[in-house]
C-alpha cells in the first residue's frame, strides 16, 4: 500500500503547557527503552528527511521518510517528540493509519504503525509546517522505525524488535538569536553557521552549561564589509579591525559572533572528516556563553592574563566544547579528534604555562596553540572525571567576582600550579611524531628567522606549524602522510608566499612537491625566499 498523506502536523495545538509538560527527548526515551541496547541492525535501509535542522519564526519545515521496502510483516512508525521533561505518560506524537495521536513510552501498545507490510520502497513528505516564533524552543526529535507485526504486544522491546531505527533532531532556535548575512553569502555557508548555532544551543542544553542569552550572528564574503561592521560593533579603528581579520576567520564577543565565510580557515573546513565549520561555530556561540558567564566582567581583558582565566583555557574551552559537540553530533569518538593534537603535543618544547597571555598564545603558533589547549582541556575533565559543568561553575564564580586561580581551584578541585604540573608529566606518555625539518634563508643568503612554516597534509586536515628560528631553521611535529610544505610572513597560512618544491621554492600552489612522511623524520626541506 502507499504511505497515506495526512494534513500538516498541526503543532500549535499540542503545544500547551499541560501538554509539554509531560514530553521527553527522544534520546531519553530511546535509553528507557532500552534501544541503545541493541546489536547493530542490518535490514530493510531506512531514513528520515528533513529540509533543515534548525528553525526560527518564518522558516518552512518539511519532514519525511525514506525506506527500501516493508515485509509482509513489518511495520513503519514515524513520529516526533517534542520539547519536554522525563518521559512519562503521552510523551511521543505518532502519524498512524488513522491519522496523529499521542502514544505513551510507559505503554509501548500504544504505538501504532503509519504503515503495514508488504510495501515497496517509499518515498514521502509527511510534515510541512512553518514556524510562527511561539513555539518552544528545544530539540523536536523526529524518528522512524521498521518493526515485526506484534512486536509491543508485550509492552516491552527487546533486541530482535527493531529491523532499522532513524533519528532526527531539529531544533528550533531561540527568538534571541539573530542572523545577518551579507548579500551573496552561499547557501551552504549559511545552512552550516545556522547548524552550528543549533548543534551549539542543544548541546549547551543537554550538558547544563547555560544559555548564551541575546546572540547575533554575522556572516560576510567581503573582507572590507566585514572590517567595517566590526569596527562599527566594537567602536574600534578600521586599522584595528582590518589587524584582527588578517589572521581570523572567526571571532566572537559578548553577545556577538562574526564569521569570514570566504576565509581560508572557512573554506578548508569542509574538508575534514567531522564538520569543522560547525566546530567553528560552536567554538565561538561557546565564546558568548563565556562572556555572559563573566558579565559585568570582559573575558579577556584587561590584564595581560585574562579576568577571565589563562588564554590557553578560555580557547581549549571552547575547542573541547565545539569538538566534543561535533563528534556526539556525527556518531564518531571524540578521542579521534584527539590523536594527532597529542601528537604535535609531544614534540614541541612550548609550555603550557606560557600560554596564559595573548602574546605567548600566538608565540606558539595558531595550529598547535589551539591543539595544546584542546588536548589540556580534555585532560582537565578526563583526569579527576569532571562534567562539562565544571566549566561553567569556573566563568560563574570568575564572574561574582572570585579571581581566576581561586575559581579554578573551586571548580577543577586542583590548583593551577598542580595542574600544570600534572599535565607535564601527561604530556610526556604521548608518542612522538616524525618531524618535517629544514631552513629558512632570504634572498641574500642569510638565515630568514620568524617565517611561519605550515605542513598541511594533501589529503585535507589539519596542518603542522613551527616558526623558523634566529638560524632561520624550522621543525615540525606530524603523523604519517604526505605533505605539501609552505612559507610566510602570515600567521595563519591564509597568505603563504610560497611552497617547498624539489627546486627549493615555488610560489605555484600546483608546483609544490609533496614530502612524504613515513615514521622517520624528514631533514633538509630548505628553501630561499626571494625577499
Amino acid at each position: 500500500m502507499e504511505v497515506p498523506m495526512f494534513k500538516p502536523l498541526p503543532l500549535r495545538r499540542y503545544l500547551r503547557p499541560e501538554k509539554a509538560a509531560r514530553l521527553a527527548t527522544m534520546l531519553a526515551m530511546l535509553s528507557l527503552m532500552g534501544w541503545a541496547l541493541l546489536s547493530p541492525l542490518a535490514a530493510a535501509p531506512l531514513e528520515v528527511l528533513m529540509n533543515t535542522d534548525n528553525a526560527q519564526a518564518g522558516d518552512a519545515v518539511t519532514a519525511g521518510v525514506r525506506h527500501s521496502g516493508l515485509g509482509a510483516s513489518d511495520e513503519l512508525y514515524f513520529g516526533v517528540v517534542l520539547p519536554g521533561l522525563a518521559p512519562t505518560g503521552e510523551s511521543v506524537f505518532l502519524m498512524t493509519e488513522v491519522g496523529w495521536r499521542w502514544a505513551s513510552v510507559s505503554d509501548l501498545r500504544t504505538f501504532a504503525p503509519l504503515q503495514r507490510g508488504p510495501s515497496a520502497g517509499a518515498e514521502s513528505t509527511l510534515v510541512a509546517y512553518e514556524f510562527t516564533g511561539a513555539e518552544p524552543p528545544g530539540t523536536y526529535t523526529f524518528f522512524a522505525f521498521i518493526a515485526p507485526s506484534g512486536w509491543n504486544a508485550d509492552g516491552a522491546i527487546n533486541g530482535t524488535d527493531l529491523a532499522r531505527l532513524d533519528v532526527r533532531p531539529l531544533e528550533a532556535l531561540s527568538p534571541q538569536i539573530s542572523f545577518r548575512f551579507e548579500a551573496g553569502v552561499p547557501p551552504a555557508d549559511i545552512s552550516i553557521v545556522r547548524s552550528g548555532v543549533a548543534l551549539g544551543a542543544r548541546w549547551f542544553r543537554e550538558q547544563a552549561l547555560g544559555d548564551p542569552g541575546p546572540t547575533t550572528v554575522l556572516g560576510f564574503i567581503s573582507l572590507e564589509a566585514l572590517v567595517r561592521a566590526y569596527a562599527d560593533w566594537f567602536k574600534v579603528p578600521i586599522q584595528a579591525s582590518r589587524d584582527v581579520w588578517a589572521t581570523s576567520t572567526a571571532v566572537a564577543g559578548s553577545g556577538v559572533v562574526f564569521v569570514n565565510l570566504a576565509s581560508a580557515g572557512w573554506l578548508s573546513s569542509g574538508t575534514s572528516l567531522y564538520p569543522t565549520g560547525r566546530k567553528i561555530v560552536v567554538h565561538e556561540y561557546f565564546h558568548v556563553l563565556q562572556n555572559t558567564l563573566v558579565a559585568p566582567l570582559d573575558l579577556i581583558g584587561p590584564t595581560a592574563v585574562p579576568a577571565g582565566g589563562p588564554r590557553w583555557l578560555i580557547e581549549g574551552a571552547a575547542e573541547y566544547v565545539g569538538w566534543r559537540a561535533v563528534a556526539e553530533a556525527t556518531g564518531r569518538p571524540f578521542a579521534d579528534v584527539l590523536t594527532t593534537p597529542r601528537g604535535r603535543v609531544a614534540g614541541s618544547s612550548t609550555e603550557l604555562p606560557t600560554m596564559e597571555t595573548l602574546d605567548g598564545f600566538r608565540a606558539a603558533g595558531g595550529g598547535l596553540a589551539y591543539e595544546m589547549s584542546l588536548v589540556a582541556l580534555d585532560f582537565l575533565h578526563a583526569s579527576y572525571g569532571l562534567p562539562a559543568t565544571a566549566l561553567k561553575a569556573f566563568w560563574a564564580a570568575v564572574g561574582t567576582g572570585v579571581a581566576w586561580p581561586d575559581a579554578f581551584i573551586a571548580a577543577f578541585g586542583r590548583s593551577i600550579d598542580q595542574f600544570y604540573a600534572e599535565f607535564a608529566t601527561y604530556r610526556q606518555s604521548f608518542p612522538r611524531m616524525a618531524r618535517i625539518s629544514g631552513q629558512v634563508t632570504h634572498a641574500a643568503g642569510g638565515p630568514f628567522p620568524d617565517i611561519n612554516v605550515f605542513a598541511c597534509p594533501i589529503v585535507p586536515g589539519g596542518c603542522g606549524f613551527a616558526r623558523s628560528g634566529p638560524d632561520g631553521r624550522y621543525s615540525i611535529g606530524v603523523p604519517d602522510a604526505s605533505y605539501r610544505v609552505q612559507f610566510g610572513r602570515s600567521d595563519n597560512g591564509a597568505t603563504p608566499d610560497g611552497y617547498y618544491s624539489s627546486s627549493g621554492f615555488t610560489a605555484i600552489f600546483s608546483e609544490a612537491t609533496a614530502v612524504k612522511v613515513n615514521g622517520a623524520d624528514v631533514n633538509g626541506i630548505d628553501v630561499e625566499l626571494p625577499f
